[in-house]
């Protein structure tokens, strides 16, 4: 009497996994440059590629959505043939702002996983226009309240006086130059410089 055997495999599937591994990325771009021709952010980029579980916990499909504070689908588009059901799409941004962007993926047995990346973008840029003061020993300086393109701004300042100045203050993160009463001790031009950074 024979025996037969059939082996036959089965493949248990699992919920699918999707990961990023640097879930931001800052890019400092100016306004003639995002104009010109806006910021190109594409997926399949090692840098910035998410990480998908692989079988039997692979993805069966993708979704990708893009939001953030003000953000609208005119902000942004998908392009070279890709879209918001690809695995690495390819995304254009129009206008600076702060991006959420996560995708979603789903699985044959109907399980789902997501993960967010952020992306900002914008090089900020101060836009004072009255940055030169000149006054005469013992007059008091005009306030100077710093303005930029943007919100949510810090700023990082470095003093420099020559050793005539008194009154000056030394200032290092303020938003603003205040007033001050300058004293020149020398008969020739003495000046205070603050440079000031938009971080």
């Amino acid at each position: 009497m024979g025996v037969n055997s059939v082996t036959k495999p089965i493949t248990v599937l699992g919920d699918p996994t999707v990961n990023f591994s640097d879930a931001s990325l800052a890019i400092c771009e100016t306004n003639d440059a995002l104009v010109s021709d806006g910021y190109t952010l594409d997926f399949s980029d090692p840098s910035v590629a998410p990480t998908y579980s692989i079988s039997p916990y692979a993805p069966d499909s993708y979704n990708w959505t893009v939001s953030g504070v003000g953000i609208t689908s005119s902000d942004y588009a998908f392009i070279s043939g890709t879209g918001p059901s690809s695995a690495n799409p390819v995304l254009k941004f129009l206008t600076f702002g702060e991006y959420l962007i996560t995708v979603e993926v789903n699985g044959i047995c109907g399980g789902s996983n997501s993960d967010v990346f952020s992306f900002y973008d914008q090089t900020p840029v101060l836009t004072n226009t009255d940055v030169l003061q000149v006054i005469c020993s013992g007059q008091t300086s005009d306030e100077v309240v710093f303005n930029t393109d943007m919100s949510g701004t810090n700023y990082s300042i470095v003093t420099t006086a020559d050793s005539a100045v008194q009154g000056y203050l030394n200032l290092t993160n303020e938003s603003s130059i205040p007033a001050m009463t300058l004293i020149n001790n020398t008969d020739a031009a003495a000046s205070v410089v603050y440079t000031v950074t938009r971080l």
